[in-house]
């Protein structure tokens, strides 16, 4: 996949190797995405957030680091 065809987020998580896989692992962040309803759109699952947005699991996981853990962002 070109880099320009990636979501900011997955760009973002692959200057951050390890955080994908950190974030994805920790009970509270697996209890915060449970808690999100999703749907499923051409056979890839979204996640509902803020309302009416739809994320993937990129995007999920920065939203929930973005306002949760920033520490794992930072350069």
């Amino acid at each position: 996949m070109d880099e320009g065809d990636q979501s900011m987020e997955n760009q973002l998580l692959v200057r951050h190797p390890g955080v994908r896989e950190l974030v994805s692992l920790l009970p509270e962040f697996i209890r915060w995405r449970g808690s999100l309803a999703h749907v499923v759109v051409d056979d890839e699952m979204f996640y509902v957030v803020g309302g009416d947005m739809l994320k993937d699991d990129d995007q999920v996981i920065v939203e929930w680091t973005r306002r949760f853990r920033p520490d794992l962002l930072s350069d």
